[in-house]
């Protein structure tokens, strides 16, 4: 029985020297050797091991910072590409106002037959502008209500659940 315990120590001395790098090309060393090599080496393992950790903690923080820096430039670029959709069809829309108002003033001088066989005589600009003004400010005038009507619903539910908490907490009380 004894004999079955030291062979088995043995045993398993002999496989921590197979394991242990620095011990795996010497071929006489004593058990007492063995055991303080694979000591050391097994510190050694449990150093490396936090390092490690904390190399994939910080990697895993570099990542994190990258990955909402990355989300905000999403959400940066997502407006600054709905701003210059908006801002193409303002200029769609001045290109146009523009053309309308290059095409009067090339009719305002006096030409033999118009259109309806009459004959044009300084067209009033200022009538067009003024419905270009009143139809720009009418869409100012809608985005404004809009916009109050908003910030009002907005409102409206904060103050409906700051008081509706507050209800809970006296009846809690």
């Amino acid at each position: 029985m004894e004999r079955k315990r030291r062979d088995n120590i043995n045993e398993c001395i002999a496989e921590f020297a197979k394991m242990v790098p620095d011990l795996q090309e010497q071929t006489k060393l004593n058990k007492g050797a063995i055991l303080r090599k694979s000591v050391e080496y097994l510190e050694e393992l449990q150093e490396r091991t936090l390092k490690l950790e904390d190399q994939l903690q910080l990697a895993l923080e570099q990542w994190r910072t990258t990955h909402h820096k990355c989300t905000q430039l999403m959400a940066h670029l997502s407006s600054s590409n709905e701003k210059m959709a908006n801002l193409e069809k303002e200029n769609q829309l001045l290109k146009e106002m523009i053309q309308v108002e290059n095409q009067m003033k090339f009719s305002d001088y006096d030409e033999n037959e118009g259109e309806n066989g009459t004959q044009l005589k300084n067209t009033n600009h200022s009538q067009v502008l003024d419905s270009m003004k009143g139809f720009l400010v009418n869409h100012f005038l809608c985005f404004i209500s809009f916009f109050l009507c908003f910030i009002s619903f907005f409102l409206f539910l904060f103050y409906f659940f700051f008081f509706y908490k507050k209800k809970k907490k006296k009846k809690k009380k």
